[in-house]
């Protein structure tokens, strides 16, 4: 299912990994460099900088084919102007198939990210144009072929696409086809976030190759997002206003507030628990900016104190998490810990960094031992090192 090279795409994360040691002090320039130039690998951009330029180069590359094309097709534009952005997403689909995946072996590069997304945009008109704006069938379409693009091109962002266009599938289909989808849908997304977690969970559990790992870890991300958001009070209180036939300026209370109160403050403390006990960082962070979403959503809608003391209050609660979350995980050697990151260049870490050298890339540093002032040498047969004279 990868368009790369197997041996290319494994040379590229060993690769990756050398740089990450030599950054943290494991391996010094001369080692990195006899790593990358022995070992061939795939082209990718590590400065993100450099990647977003490459990204803009691109979309003007994209953007020129598409008007090129478009200046042919002026016959069929008036009456068939679909046909146009269906094209327009077969160029960057193809383009990144035979240009940048198979001649040119870019992957994250910045170009192939504007191939894949130019083409996922256009294919998202198309089928919004031809479907006359189901956006049922628009998310559909889109969760199919951008999986195809993360599995194919191990392309990050398109397996952010799908989870959104998951979401997206989920909330038009309940919200459409049931008959109280508009009171069940904070359930809905809610038991959609917690199950997607568990599958990516399990299967990275079950994962034997490093490639999707990525991925597994931003869909991990995105699904604990959707569980709080989907029954985060303020959410649901401005989500429900909007969808509602009449939409008011204000948005009026909506039914059971205690619960919806209830899980804007449980769901963070989970996280912020949990995190640590299943060394879950992401899950740990998160938390903490649920927490300050929380805070957001309870003063939003219940201004009892001023401004200043609000603040406070909120710095009090965020200072006591931290400071009891340094307590917690100060003496931790493993997962989430506040010792030392193992990467650092430390006097402990010397010999650590010489197995990993020559455990990881075969590199052999030379030891030289401390001359000894008593020579050794001479002897035959198995004499031991003596010689024949005193």
């Amino acid at each position: 299912m990868i368009a790369f090279d197997k041996q290319l795409l494994k040379n590229t994360f060993l690769v990756n990994d050398a740089y990450n040691l030599e950054e943290a002090g494991f391996i010094d320039k001369q080692q990195l460099k006899k790593i990358t130039t022995n070992i061939k690998t795939l082209k990718t951009q590590k400065n993100l900088f450099i990647r977003i330029c490459l990204f803009l180069l691109g979309a003007f590359l994209y953007v020129s084919v598409c008007g090129a094309l478009s200046i042919f097709g002026l016959s069929v534009i008036d009456s068939h102007w679909q046909i146009m952005l269906l094209l327009f997403a077969l160029v960057g689909f193809v383009g990144q198939e035979f240009i940048c995946a198979k001649s040119i072996n870019y992957f994250g590069y910045g170009i192939d990210d504007a191939s894949i997304l130019g083409g996922l945009g256009c294919l998202t008109g198309f089928v919004s144009a031809v479907s006359n704006e189901n956006f049922l069938i628009v998310s559909l379409v889109i969760l199919l072929v951008s999986s195809i693009m993360y599995l194919r091109y191990l392309h990050t962002l398109s397996i952010i696409i799908a989870h959104i266009s998951l979401i997206s599938f989920m909330f038009f289909g309940v919200y459409n086809y049931l008959i109280y989808g508009k009171e069940i849908m904070p359930f809905a997304l809610f038991i959609l976030g917690i199950s997607v977690y568990f599958l990516a969970n399990k299967a990275k559990q079950k994962l034997t190759e490093v490639y999707y790992t990525s991925g597994i870890n931003t869909v991990k991300i995105v699904s604990l997002i959707l569980i709080f958001i989907s029954l985060n009070y303020y959410i649901v209180r401005e989500l429900s206003n909007y969808i509602n036939v009449t939409p008011s300026f204000e948005s009026p209370e909506i039914p059971m507030a205690w619960l919806f109160y209830g899980f804007t403050i449980l769901i963070p403390a989970i996280y912020i628990y949990f995190g640590p006990k299943t060394k879950d960082k992401s899950m740990f962070l998160i938390g903490l900016l649920c927490v300050a979403f929380s805070i957001f959503t309870i003063r939003f809608y219940n201004q009892i104190l001023p401004i200043e003391i609000a603040l406070t209050l909120g710095g009090i609660i965020l200072f006591t998490i931290a400071y009891l979350s340094i307590r917690k995980l100060r003496k931790n050697e493993s997962g989430i810990t506040f010792l030392p990151d193992r990467y650092q260049s430390t006097n402990s870490l010397l010999a650590l960094q010489t197995l990993a050298s020559a455990s990881q890339f075969g590199i052999n540093p030379e030891i030289k031992s401390p001359e000894s002032p008593m020579e050794f040498g001479g002897g035959g047969f198995s004499g031991g090192g003596a010689g024949e004279k005193f």
